[in-house]
């Protein structure tokens, strides 16, 4: 019966709402800190720069020719401080 479905709609919406505002806020999160990470980078005179951080993983996409190994020390210096996350999970790549 409809009074049926919309109880169990009704539950339904109860269970998923939270899970979906926890997901809602770890997402707000992970942009928020990708934006804190790009902010590092670029005060470091870097000028285009783009993060992605995922669970396991950093992705630091630079616009430049080439990057010095100090270039790639700032970048995992400031990726490292922000996420607590290996070098072996920090992937850099440039680009002109």
């Amino acid at each position: 019966s409809p009074t049926n479905m919309n109880d169990l709609l009704e539950l339904i919406m109860k269970r998923i709402a939270p899970i979906a505002e926890t997901k809602k806020v770890e997402l707000i999160q992970t942009m928020e800190l990708e934006l804190v990470i790009e902010g590092l980078i670029k005060s470091k005179g870097f000028q285009d720069v783009v993060v992605t951080n995922s669970t396991n993983n950093v992705n630091v996409i630079v616009k430049s020719g080439e990057l010095s190994s100090q270039d790639v020390s700032q970048i995992v210096s400031v990726v490292k401080e922000q996420t607590g996350k290996d070098l072996d999970n920090i992937k850099i790549m440039p680009i002109s």
